[in-house]
């Protein structure tokens, strides 16, 4: 039976009786569908999390947005609360990983299987925040026509990208965090599995979930781009010959 204590302050007696919130970060590269998963778990109404927040702070501006997200008092209906990043986007990757570990944070990557699908959506995403202001095309809008970019462009990206994807994986692995690696494919291939895995490593009850972002890009790059002979060319031979090989799907 509840004390007099808990029954004038139930407040009290939820943090008392229920399991520890799950703290988590998403961390990504770009156009691997993070904008996607962050919807989808929105839904939820058990989990709390917010997008890009640390953009254009500074250090100490990241430290205090990271201990109020990870430390005020919520609902108690909430069990999960998280937040993206790039890693572009954070002012000290020490101080990052130091804050990260003193609030037990789970960490979510999200990347690319193939490196020059997504460079061609980097690219596409550029055309995207040209017309629209946003970075993402919302339900209900057409596709964009074939990337018409120089070969040396679209190289140029894939190099960037790959780069960028290396270092979110190095990052992540210098964590002695939980941590649940996930891909855009997976998102593709079996969205309701793959949410059902981010589900259960936050401790929340599975849902079906959908996400209000749409695919930009024809998955088959012989459509989404237009000088793909010239690129596949350029790229026979090298480590990403297998990327421009795959088939669409």
């Amino acid at each position: 039976m509840r004390s007099w204590l808990t029954k004038a302050f139930p407040s009290l007696y939820n943090r008392r009786t229920l399991p520890a919130r799950t703290r988590f970060v998403v961390l990504f590269p770009g156009r691997t569908g993070s904008s996607h998963l962050v919807s989808c778990l929105a839904q939820h109404p058990a989990i709390f999390v917010e997008g890009e927040k640390l953009v254009r702070l500074g250090l100490q501006e990241q430290a205090a947005y990271l201990r109020a997200l990870y430390g005020s008092d919520r609902s108690a209906r909430i069990r999960a609360v998280g937040f993206k990043t790039k890693l572009k986007d954070v002012a000290s990757l020490d101080d990052f990983a130091a804050m990260l570990r003193a609030h037990d944070v789970r960490i979510i990557t999200l990347l690319r299987e193939n490196r020059l699908k997504l460079a061609v959506s980097t690219l596409n995403a550029r055309r995207i925040h040209r017309e629209h202001g946003r970075w993402n095309l919302v339900k209900g809008e057409a596709r964009l026509p074939p990337l018409d970019a120089s070969v040396d462009e679209i190289v140029s990206m894939l190099t960037q990208v790959d780069a960028a994807q290396r270092e979110v994986l190095s990052f992540a692995a210098t964590l002695p965090l939980p941590r649940l690696d996930l891909t855009y494919e997976a998102l593709l291939r079996d969205h309701d599995a793959t949410i059902g895995r981010v589900e259960d490593f936050l401790n929340v009850q599975a849902l079906r979930l959908s996400g209000s972002v749409e695919k930009a890009t024809n998955d088959d790059l012989r459509q989404s781009v237009t000088a793909y002979d010239e690129l596949a060319e350029r790229l026979r031979g090298s480590a990403y010959a297998a990327d421009i090989a795959e088939p669409a799907g």
